[in-house]
């Protein structure tokens, strides 16, 4: 890569974000491997084909920066389990990915996982109702939205990429959506991080919402639906009345 290309502008990314809130019984634990088998059909259904790369946030021996190929992934899981790992990312490089994280409570309010497809918009267009419809299949959702992001921020933490002349860097801080996480447990009485284009709400959100006027959603799954605003005017003005309304959003 040229210096040239390490300054280039990054295209937007949209992403899918998804939360599905602990119940009783270690749930979160108990699902991991069909998680992942419903992550990959999910994924191949989108795009055509399995990622190329694989990490696993854990003890799996896989060097800090690294990346390994499919059947070293499975291998590695098929050896060691599914209870030690936090998460973990698959992707194909410049075009899409998806990523896994298991939040745990303490030190969250509650244990929570989040499931996070994102896509360079310039390379894939994909089916966002489709794909949260599979997972819904396997694992309960309880609250979920698409965001288009600038290129300049790394999807998973949604913090500035910075570049230099020896490579790229993330800033992790204290950003919103870091805070928005200390907060979730909050998604399932009623409040949404904020409100977006596409909106994946439980029955709690919706009857929120309606403080707002009446809405057209559409059912996903149990418990789970979709609200969609394509009107660019009409979302500003809502995402305005939300934000402004104290303990609502955010």
């Amino acid at each position: 890569m040229t210096m040239f290309g390490l300054f280039a502008k990054r295209p937007p990314i949209t992403t899918i974000r998804l939360n599905s809130l602990e119940r009783t019984g270690g749930r979160s634990h108990a699902i991991r491997p069909a998680l992942l088998e419903g992550l990959l059909q999910a994924w191949r259904a989108a795009i055509g084909d399995l990622p190329s790369s694989f990490d696993i946030h854990g003890p799996y021996g896989i060097a800090k920066g690294q990346s390994i190929g499919l059947r070293a992934f499975e291998s590695k899981l098929q050896r060691k389990g599914h209870d030690a790992y936090s998460g973990y990312s698959c992707w194909d490089e410049h075009k899409a990915g998806f990523n896994v994280s298991f939040f745990e409570s303490p030190p969250y309010p509650t244990s929570f996982v989040e499931i996070l497809f994102w896509f360079v918009s310039t390379e894939v267009q994909a089916d966002a109702k489709a794909i949260v419809s599979a997972m819904a299949d396997v694992i309960p959702i309880d609250y979920g939205y698409v965001s288009e992001l600038p290129g300049n921020l790394e999807p998973l933490s949604e913090s500035p990429i910075k570049n230099g002349i020896f490579g790229s860097s993330v800033q992790i801080g204290t950003n919103e959506l870091s805070q928005w996480n200390r907060k979730i447990h909050l998604a399932a009485e009623g409040r949404i991080r904020d409100i977006y284009p596409i909106n994946f709400l439980n029955p709690k959100q919706i009857d929120s919402l309606r403080s707002f006027g009446e809405f057209e959603v559409e059912a996903i799954a149990e418990r789970l639906y979709m609200l969609r605003i394509d009107d660019v005017a009409h979302l500003a003005r809502l995402k305005s009345r939300i934000q402004a309304t104290s303990g609502f959003a955010g």
